[in-house]
């Protein structure tokens, strides 16, 4: 696909719900079974393979406008044995890796080649150390992983690894229907990473009535009485697109469905936008932002660490500032969908960019832009996809190899990019 620039449009932008929220609140209303509802579901690849998921492992659910609800519990599953492929998945496995331990039967949880590249060592000695049976099928802690779950495995502790992803945690956070009071999960808080996303489930839970506390050893579970549903607030990570746009050229869009105060630690990036004089306001239909001058980037010295998903994003407006620019905290990004930081440094230097990597920093120094449009590898994931696509927005243009990957996260990307100047032309 080959994308250039034109006037971006005054215009609101149509996000997806959040795939992170949507994901977490479909694990805990599996335990819960009482017509639990949520609304704003996204359409996105991840959150439909987990509907998949549980319908074949016998949780029942049913659509209703934009609203899903999940009518049973996983415990109440006939116990026949089943296979879930979680694809590309790797939110969706490790969620399931733990709800499956509660489910009657057999489950195997097996996916795509890179999702069992993917570690999942932690999760699984972790279940294991608690009762579960969990058995990795090929090689250690790697999927395709078999689960023998029993309804009555009620677990009053935890242990598990630090340092190596969030996902874990949240997996064991999400158990707390099932869970009794003083449940504990006994977890090093110094050595986490994307610690934010750990604080995205316990924000989640206590909205619909599970509370944990952090202690010195980790997160006990105080109470939890289930509320009857929720909805998935807008993705702020599908955001920085648009906003990442709206620096660069002169624009005002509305961004459907975002929020003040959100959970979500992506929200943060707006803080940065406005001291670089982006404007912003929320108002009752989302977040509304004017670029009134121009090019506002600047050169940037950035830590991700609590929030990685915004990394290429970043990356690719670092190529519009003039100067040198330094994305930190990025430990986690070579166990994504694909190596991103080799990813990035590999695409990055098509656009003339001088750029040092290691596993935990990339380091850019842009140059001008090269006189015909480059040719970018994705590497089967969304996030490569949607970032470069801001490179449109240069003189150059750009070609994007598999633009269809966008719907792991956000299916209507392509359509909605028009709203903030990016236009499709023939090859």
């Amino acid at each position: 696909m080959r994308l250039m620039s034109r006037p971006a449009m005054e215009s609101v932008v149509n996000l997806p719900g959040s795939k992170s929220e949507a994901n977490r609140l479909l694990t805990f209303a599996a335990l819960v079974g009482n017509d639990f509802c949520i609304e704003n579901i996204p359409n996105a690849d991840d959150v439909q393979i987990f509907l998949t998921a549980l319908r074949t492992a016998g949780v029942k659910w049913s659509p209703e406008n934009e609203k899903i609800y999940v009518h049973g519990r996983i415990q109440d599953a006939t116990p026949e044995n089943v296979v879930l492929d979680m694809g590309m998945a790797g939110t969706a496995a490790r969620f399931w890796m733990a709800l499956a331990c509660f489910r009657p039967g057999e489950t195997t949880l097996t996916g795509d080649e890179r999702l069992c590249q993917r570690p999942m060592a932690p999760l699984i000695d972790a279940l294991n150390g608690a009762g579960a049976d969990l058995a990795c099928l090929q090689r250690p802690g790697k999927l395709p992983v078999r689960i023998k779950g029993r309804p009555d495995f009620c677990p009053d502790e935890f242990r598990l690894q630090a340092g190596v992803s969030s996902q874990f945690l949240s997996a064991l956070l999400l158990c707390a229907p099932v869970l009794k009071t003083g449940a504990r999960i006994i977890y090093d808080r110094e050595r986490a990473v994307s610690r934010s996303y750990a604080d995205l489930t316990i924000g989640l839970l206590k909205n619909v009535g599970a509370e944990w506390k952090i202690t010195t050893f980790g997160y006990e579970l105080v109470s939890c009485r289930p509320a009857n549903g929720a909805s998935v607030e807008s993705d702020w990570s599908a955001a920085s697109y648009p906003l990442a746009a709206a620096l660069l050229q002169k624009t005002r869009l509305t961004l459907a469905g975002l929020k003040s105060g959100s959970l979500q630690a992506d929200a943060a990036q707006l803080e940065k936008y406005r001291a670089w004089g982006l404007k912003t306001e929320f108002v009752p239909e989302g977040l509304r932002v004017a670029n009134d001058a121009g090019l506002l980037a600047q050169p940037f010295d950035w830590d991700c660490s609590n929030t990685p998903d915004l990394a290429p994003t970043w990356a690719v407006l670092a190529l519009f500032t003039g100067g040198k620019c330094t994305l930190s905290g990025l430990q986690t990004l070579k166990h994504k969908e694909t190596d991103r930081i080799a990813a990035l440094k590999n695409e990055l230097q098509k656009f003339n960019a001088e750029v040092e990597a290691d596993e935990n920093k990339i380091t850019l120094t842009p140059d001008v832009f090269p006189p015909s449009a480059p040719r970018v590898q994705t590497y089967n994931d969304h996030r490569m996809a949607m970032a470069f696509a801001l490179t449109a927005l240069s003189a150059c243009g750009v070609c994007i190899e598999n633009p269809g990957v966008v719907s792991k996260s956000f299916p209507g990307f392509w359509d909605q990019a028009k709203k903030w100047g990016i236009c499709h032309v023939p090859f």
